[in-house]
């Protein structure tokens, strides 16, 4: 398995005084000590489909690559910090 960011999205976030972490997909039983260490969280997306049921929904048209363990390690952070009690900040890029 091959998991990375880009060199530019990581020199973003030493630029804006951060440390990034890299949590690798396999982790989603992990979330919320992951989000006890760590002060934000940037779900970066990739080059793969999220299949619809994960959001109720039938597929329609076209699915392209899948990544289940990407895709439930994501869900699984995402949920955790909806949950977690602590300010996050929402930003758009």
């Amino acid at each position: 398995m091959q998991v990375g960011v880009s060199d530019t999205l990581v020199q973003r976030v030493r630029d804006a005084g951060g440390h990034p972490l890299l949590v690798p997909p396999g982790a989603a039983d992990q979330a919320d000590a992951v989000l006890d260490r760590v002060d934000a969280l940037l779900v970066t997306g990739g080059a793969f489909d999220i299949h619809p049921g994960h959001y109720g929904q039938a597929p329609r048209g076209r699915i392209d690559a899948v990544d289940e363990s990407r895709t439930t390690l994501e869900l699984a952070l995402l949920r955790a910090a909806l949950a977690f009690e602590h300010t996050w900040t929402e930003t758009g890029c």
